[in-house]
Formats: structure tokens, C-alpha cells, sequence
């Protein structure tokens, strides 16, 4: 059967212009570009007024669970994404060790409760198996998160790994990326790989490099503290030999804004280097993530249990609100650069506070006549970390600027 696709604005991700033409295509595959016969195709369409484009690929994605819900990921592929990236910020749906639950906790913070998949997996291996059973509509590919792998050896613990447990997280990374996994990935905001050191990270890096791999880090600060966090990502790419992938590169808070002109001089002298260098970005000034980022990083230590026992607790309270109004040397403040008026509820758990989605932390508070801070804490213990938010942090020149970038 030939299929012929009419009259569409051809746009073919070489960075040509856009040419008005046809595709042909038989057996699910593009044979001939440019102008056809209508008679001698089984099937026209016409794309007359729109766009006729190669699928867009989707660097970073969390869709690990949601595939799992809706296989062929609508929303998607409305969007025109046909590749999807998953496993992402060091947190993600495998590997998971023998017991599942404190992955899917911790998982859960970032994608939301998915109660009715069936965690049936724990290696990476086991995970494509069980999709491959299923089957999906797009392509996706994953990395290995690190959070992940560290947890299969430490736990949540907040400490630094002897080199006996080194060797086993090198040794379980090497098993998930010989499964076909496409590199490694951390997020250094994110528990446990938050607790994880440079050195912690060359080790693991260099088993991706043995493997021609990449490693996508959502950087330890995207604010105050960006030029150190680039520094340390270059530094793991120098010491390991890794090609070493910005997530969602940017930088946060109006007062950092002018910090671009020094990030674009790292990233030249990385290519002066010859250190393989690359980021993907948001093509707009907001991102999305959990809101428990906004508790000091120590509040986080040990998991969801122990974090929501320190919300219950008057004296921790006290001292995850002094740590945000004053600030901890090298944490990403959110409430700071973001601001109450900037971060916006995406989702929570519960019935009872759906009227909160869509409205900004500073509406929040005043609807609830309390301190910004305190309804953060309340709202986060009444959903058990589950509450998603989108904030404003962003400059649109330094946005345009970024993207004109070669790694980008």
C-alpha cells in the first residue's frame, strides 16, 4: 500500500528551510520526497496548510510509569513526540531493589501516585520486559537513574560509600546499562543522589564512559551556586572521560540572570578542552517539579516517613524556616528565587485540596490566612510530598541565548 501525504509544509530537521512537497511512503517507511503522481497511491492526504515534520524527540521525560496507564502516550504524540527519554534526574522506575515500596515513594514526589501499576520489576532488564509484554506506541529509551542504584546499595542513608559499596553500585550500573540502557542519569537536588560527592560520581561515570555512554545530570544548583555546579559536571566529564548532558540547562532568579555570560564561558572552554559537553532546555521561562525541594536539603534525609515526621514536629519546623529565610550555603533556595508569587500547584494527592491546582503559593496562603512557608509545610504534610508545581524562574534572553548554543 502507498500512502501519500500532500501538499505539506516540509520541514526535515536538517535546518534547511521549509519546502512545500509530498511524502510517499509504503510499508511504513519514506520512499520518495518531494512531488508524486496522486493515481498511483493507494491513499492521499493532504496536509495543505500544515506542517509535514520528522517526530520530535523528547530528551526528558518522565513518563516511566505513565506508560504503564496509557501505552501509547497521548498527550505525547498529539504533540508530534514519537521518542521519549525516561529515567531521568536519578529517580526513576528502575532498577528497584527487593522491596519496591521506598522506590515508588520516592518516585512519587517527582511523578505522582500511580496506585494501580503493579511494580513486577527489579532490574532494568526485568522492566522492558514487562513494557515489551504490554507493548507501547512511541519509542522509548532509558537511562539509569542513580538515586536508583544507590538506594539497591545504601538505602536512603546520607553518607559517603567505602569502595567495597563503590564496586557494587558500579557493578549494578553495569548490569542495567548492558540491558540497553542509554547512559546514566542523576538529580543532585533529589535524595539520595543529593548525598552523593564529585568522587562518588567519577567512579560511576566511568563505567558509562567504558560504555560509550552518556550522563544526564540535573545540576546541583541551577541558582546562587551555578558556576560551582557547572565546574563539578566538567570536572566529572574531564576526570571520567564521560560525555556529560545538562538536563533542562538554565538559570534560576532574577539576581542570576546575569550569571550567563560566565556559564558561557565554561561551556567554551569545555569545547577548548575537548570535553564532550551537551544540555537540553525548556523552550519557556518555567519549570515543574515536586514542591518538597522547597524543604532544606537535611529535612529530606531519610526518606518520606522521616520527612513528614519532621513536618509534624514544632522545633524542625522552626528550623526548616529559618533555613529558608536565611538561606544554606550551596542549596537551591526555591521560595527564594522563585518566589511565593512564581510557584504554582500542579497536583496533589487528596479531594480536599484540589482547589488549591492552578493557584500560586502566595494565593494559597492568603486563602488559608496563614505564613507562605507554614502552608507549605501543612499542604506538603496533609499530601504526603505529593503536591506537583510549576515556578517562574527563567530570563527569555538568556533562554534564546542558550538555545542558539552548539550543545543545546
Amino acid at each position: 500500500m502507498k500512502l501519500l501525504i500532500k501538499d505539506g509544509l516540509v520541514v526535515d530537521g536538517t535546518g534547511k528551510p521549509g519546502f512545500c512537497g509530498d511524502l510517499l511512503i509504503e510499508k511504513g517507511r519514506i520512499i520518495h520526497i518531494g512531488h508524486f503522481p496522486e493515481q498511483e497511491c493507494d491513499r492521499v492526504i493532504s496536509a495543505a496548510g500544515q506542517v509535514v515534520a520528522p517526530g520530535f524527540i523528547d530528551a526528558h521525560s518522565h513518563s516511566d510509569l505513565e506508560v504503564f496507564v496509557d501505552p501509547y502516550l497521548e498527550s505525547k504524540v498529539r504533540q508530534g513526540i514519537t521518542t521519549e527519554i525516561i529515567g531521568q534526574d536519578g529517580v526513576a522506575a528502575a532498577p528497584v531493589g527487593k522491596n519496591s515500596y521506598s522506590y515508588q515513594e520516592n518516585l512519587a514526589r517527582i511523578t505522582g501516585d500511580y496506585q494501580g501499576v503493579t511494580w513486577n520489576w527489579q532490574t532494568v532488564d526485568d522492566y522492558w520486559k514487562r513494557l515489551e509484554t504490554q507493548g507501547i506506541g512511541p519509542n522509548l529509551m532509558n537511562l539509569v537513574p542513580h538515586g536508583n542504584v544507590r538506594m539497591e546499595v545504601l538505602g536512603l542513608e546520607n553518607r559517603k560509600p567505602d569502595s567495597s559499596e563503590i564496586r557494587q553500585m558500579q557493578e549494578v550500573l553495569k548490569r542495567d546499562l548492558k540491558a540497553g540502557a542509554a547512559g546514566l542519569s542523576t538529580g543532585l537536588i533529589y535524595p539520595p543522589c543529593s548525598f552523593a560527592d564529585t568522587q562518588e560520581l567519577i567512579a560511576l561515570c566511568k563505567v558509562v564512559a567504558d560504555s560509550g555512554k552518556i550522563f544526564a545530570v540535573h545540576q546541583r544548583s541551577e541558582a546562587d551556586d551555578i558556576l560551582a555546579s557547572m565546574c563539578e559536571v566538567i570536572e566529572i566529564a574531564r576526570e571520567s572521560g564521560v560525555k556529560a548532558h545538562f538536563s533542562h540547562f538554565k538559570v534560576c532568579g532574577r539576581e542570576n540572570w546575569v550569571r550567563a555570560e560566565q556559564m558561557v564561558t565554561l561551556l567554551n572552554q569545555a569545547r577548548e578542552d575537548d570535553i564532550a559537553v551537551s544540555f537540553d532546555m525548556y523552550p519557556y521561562t518555567a519549570g515543574s517539579t515536586t514542591l518538597s525541594v522547597a524543604l532544606p536539603p537535611w529535612a529530606l534525609e531519610g526518606g518520606m516517613v522521616a520527612t513528614l515526621g519532621r513536618l509534624k514536629d514544632s522545633k524542625s519546623r522552626r528550623l526548616m524556616s529559618h533555613d529558608i529565610q536565611s538561606g544554606l550555603p550551596g542549596w537551591d533556595n526555591l521560595l527564594k528565587f522563585a518566589g511565593i508569587d512564581g510557584i504554582f500547584i500542579t497536583s496533589v494527592r487528596t479531594i480536599q485540596n484540589q482547589n488549591y491546582i492552578g493557584k500560586s503559593l502566595a494565593e494559597i496562603a492568603k486563602l488559608r490566612n496563614q505564613d507562605p512557608v507554614e502552608a507549605v509545610f501543612d499542604l506538603l504534610l496533609a499530601e504526603e510530598l505529593k503536591v506537583g508545581m510549576i515556578d517562574y524562574h527563567s530570563s527569555e534572553d538568556n533562554l534564546i541565548r542558550f538555545l542558539q548554543r552548539p550543545e543545546s
